[in-house]
C-alpha cells in the first residue's frame, strides 16, 4: 500500500505541474477572451480575461495541499471520510490521494480543453470530463466496499 501512495503522490504533483506550466506556457497565444462557464453540452455560455486561465491552477494547488494534509491527518474535522477508513491512516491516505487524482486530472483536461476551445481546435469540451468522473465515482465506490471488506476481517 506504501508504494501506491508513493505513485499517487508522485503522479499528483506532475498532475499539478502540467497544470501550471501548461497553463503559464499556453497564456500568451491565448485570446483576450477565453471559455469561463459551460453549458449542459459543453458549449462555452460565458468568457473573460485570459488571465482566468489561471484560477483553476490556483484552485487545483489549494486541493493538492489540502490532500497532503487530510492524508496525513484523516481525524481532521475537515475530512469527510467512515469512520471505518479513519481508522486505519494507510487507506484512508491512499483514499484522499485517489481523490486529488482524479480531481487534479479533471483539473488538467478542463485546462486543457479551454485552451483548445480558445484557439477554434475544439468547439466544446470532449466527453472526457464526463469519463474522469465516472471513473472517479466509481473508483469511490469501489474503496467504500473494499474498506467495508477489510474492516470486517
Amino acid at each position: 500500500m506504501n508504494n501506491l501512495k508513493i505513485l499517487f503522490n508522485i503522479i499528483n504533483v506532475v498532475l499539478l505541474v502540467y497544470i501550471w506550466g501548461f497553463s503559464v506556457v499556453e497564456y500568451f497565444s491565448l485570446p483576450e477572451r477565453i471559455p469561463l462557464h459551460f453549458d449542459i453540452n459543453g458549449k462555452p455560455d460565458s468568457f473573460g480575461a485570459k488571465i482566468t486561465i489561471f484560477i483553476g491552477a490556483v484552485i487545483a494547488t489549494i486541493i493538492y495541499f489540502l490532500s497532503r494534509f487530510l492524508s496525513q491527518n484523516p481525524d481532521s474535522k475537515l475530512s469527510n471520510i467512515p469512520n471505518e477508513m479513519r481508522k486505519n491512516k494507510k487507506l484512508s491516505g491512499l483514499f484522499v490521494r485517489i481523490v486529488t487524482f482524479y480531481v487534479l486530472l479533471l483539473f488538467a483536461n478542463i485546462t486543457t480543453e479551454i485552451v483548445l476551445i480558445s484557439k477554434g481546435k475544439y468547439q466544446q469540451l470532449s466527453e472526457v470530463s464526463t469519463l474522469i468522473l465516472t471513473l472517479m465515482f466509481l473508483s469511490i465506490l469501489g474503496f467504500f466496499l473494499f474498506a467495508r471488506k477489510k474492516v470486517q476481517e
